[in-house]
C-alpha cells in the first residue's frame, strides 16, 4: 500500500520527534500495528532506520509478521505486507498461498486508512483541506481460494478460487471522514479484488459492519 497526503503538509523532519508522533498516534485496532515501529527490541535488524531522501524505513522479519515500511515526513507513507494467510495453518489444514480470507482483507485495508488518517492528522494537516490518496496491491494471488479460516463464524460459498495473480486498487479519502464511516472506501478497494474470485461479490452492509467491529475493537 502507498499513501500520498494531498494537501498543506507542515514541514517535519526525519527526527525522532516525527517517528514518536506517529508511533504515539497509531490507532493500534489490531494487535500488531500497521506500521510496526520497533525501537527497544534487542534486535537492532528490526529498528528503524533513516534512508535516502530523509525517509524512515524498517524491516520487520519475525514468527507471525513480516513487511517493510516507509515514512516520509512529507506525507509519503509506503508498507509492503505478507499476507497472514500465508504464515501456514496447519492446525486448520491450511497451506501458505492457498487462501484469501475475505475478513481478514476488510479488516487490514480498513486499519490501514485509519491510521494513515490518523498520521495526517498528527502531523497537523487541516482535515477539511486535505485528502489521502490510497493505492492498494495485492500479489501472488492465482491458486488461492476466498474463503474464512480466521472467522469461523462467517460463512461464504467454497469455489471462489482465483485465476488473476494481482490486483490494483485506489482511493480518495478526506481527511475529515470519520473511522467509523470508512466502510464505502473499503468496499471500493475490495470489491474488484473479490470479484477476482469467480465474481464473488460482499455488501456494503456487511462491509461497514466489519469496519465498526474494527473500530470498536470487537473482532
Amino acid at each position: 500500500m502507498a499513501v500520498i497526503i494531498d494537501g498543506n503538509v507542515p514541514l517535519h523532519s526525519a527526527n525522532q520527534y516525527f517517528l514518536n508522533l506517529l508511533n504515539s498516534n497509531n490507532p493500534r485496532y489490531t494487535g500488531w500495528p500497521v506500521w510496526v515501529i520497533l525501537q527497544n527490541t534487542s534486535d537492532t535488524t528490526k529498528h528503524p532506520y533513516v534512508a535516502e531522501n530523509g525517509t524512515w524505513e524498517a524491516l520487520i522479519n519475525a514468527t507471525d509478521i513480516i513487511n517493510f515500511w516507509r515514512l516520509n515526513p512529507t506525507g509519503k507513507f509506503f508498507i509492503k505486507s505478507a499476507l497472514e494467510d500465508d504464515f501456514g495453518n496447519s492446525s486448520r489444514g491450511l497451506q501458505p498461498f492457498t487462501t484469501l480470507d475475505f475478513g481478514l482483507a476488510i479488516y487490514r485495508t480498513g486499519e490501514a486508512i485509519a491510521v494513515a488518517l490518523s498520521f495526517a492528522k498528527a502531523m497537523g494537516c487541516v482535515p477539511e483541506k486535505t485528502k489521502l490518496f490510497f493505492c492498494f496491491k495485492w500479489t501472488r494471488l492465482k491458486k488461492r481460494e476466498l474463503c474464512s479460516w480466521a472467522f469461523p463464524g462467517r460463512i461464504i460459498s467454497p469455489g471462489g478460487k482465483a485465476y488473476q495473480n494481482e490486483l490494483l486498487a485506489s482511493v480518495a479519502v478526506p481527511l475529515d471522514t470519520p473511522h467509523s464511516a470508512l466502510g464505502p472506501f473499503v468496499h471500493q478497494l475490495t470489491k474488484p479484488l473479490f470479484e477476482v474470485f469467480n465474481g464473488f461479490k460482499l455488501s456494503l452492509d456487511v462491509i461497514e459492519d466489519l469496519i465498526r467491529r474494527l473500530i470498536e475493537k470487537r473482532l
